[in-house]
This record gives structure tokens, sequence and C-alpha cells, in this order.
């Protein structure tokens, strides 16, 4: 009998990120870590691009963890877009990221490896601003019975056009508009 069937409601946990930074192409060798807002996408031209990285903790300081054996269910990133200059469909992807990286010294010159298909994706129409969900939860699982190391997330547009995105990071004045991971597990 599988745990959903029992009539309970999944468990809901949130993490914020351990740390975020964005990287630019104009700027190679620039690092933003402290920034108040991450981008991603293309601004002005091809050599214009931007993207974000995101490492979420899944470590028990402050007894914020899923208990041991859990069954997760459901995973998503919580972004909060406030800027959004798309001329048509933008498509968010999510990366694994395949090494680590350091919030105050990363760069485009030196972003760290990531995976060559996305572990998710989301479709952003013009204009719209507000709570972006993206589901990562294959990821998460694995990264949670530790079938991958947890380097974090690459988030990337499709970067073939002008209209860059721009979301609140965790150096935002106001935290709950953080990113966030939000996972949803049944206890073992």
């Amino acid at each position: 009998m599988s745990k959903q069937s029992h009539g309970k409601h999944p468990s809901r946990i949130t993490f914020h990120p351990r740390k975020d930074s964005y990287i630019t192409e104009y700027n190679a060798a620039k690092n933003y870590g402290g920034a108040a807002n991450l981008f991603i996408n293309r601004f002005q031209g091809p050599r214009d691009k931007y993207r974000s990285l995101i490492q979420f903790d899944f470590g028990c300081l402050g007894g914020n963890y899923i208990p041991p054996g859990s069954d997760i269910v459901s995973a998503k990133v919580e972004l909060h877009m406030f800027r959004n200059e798309a001329n048509g469909a933008i498509t968010i992807s999510a990366y694994m990221v395949k090494q680590n990286w350091h919030e105050f010294t990363v760069n485009w010159n030196n972003q760290p490896l990531y995976a060559a298909a996305p572990s998710g994706d989301l479709t952003i129409q013009p204009g719209y601003s507000g709570l972006v969900l993206l589901d990562i939860t294959d990821l998460t699982r694995r990264w949670y019975d530790g079938s991958c190391v947890n380097f974090g997330l690459l988030l990337k547009g499709h970067e073939t056009t002008n209209g860059i995105l721009g979301f609140y990071s965790r150096d935002y004045v106001d935290s709950t508009l953080w990113p966030k991971l939000a996972v949803e597990y049944y206890m073992a």
C-alpha cells in the first residue's frame, strides 16, 4: 500500500538558498554574489547573456531537514519575478550543477559545469510577473538519497532572443521574496 493511500496529506518544508549569484557574459570576469537580484536569458544582443546559480542546503542545521527514509512527492523552486522584458514566450530551464562554485568568486569565465539536459523547465509569457514555480522533483530525490551531489542549480533562458528576466535573490531586503525550495514528502 502506498504512503499516499493512507489519506494523509504530505508534510511540507522549505529551504532557503545557502548561496546564489548571477553571471553575465557582458561582464564575464565580474562577480555578482552579493546582488539583490538574479537574472537569466539575453538582454541586448548575442554576447549579453545572463544565468543564475542557486544552491539550497538540505543540512539539518536548526532542525530544518527531511527525516531519513521519507518519500519526496514534490519539489519546486519558488522564484519571485519582478522584471520581464520578454517579447515572446521564454523557457526557464534548471540544470544540475556538477561541480562546486563560490558565491563571491563565480563569474561567466569560471562558471561551473552543469548537466547537458535540464532537470526542470517552465515557460514564461510576456508581461508576467509574480511567483514562478519550477518543478525539480526528480533531481531533489537524487540529492536527498545521495545518488548525486548537491552543487545546486544553474538557471537559464533559451538565450537566442532578447528578453531578460529578473528575480529576487537571497540578498534582497524582504526575505519573504527570497528563492525557496518547497518540498512535500511522506515520512517513512
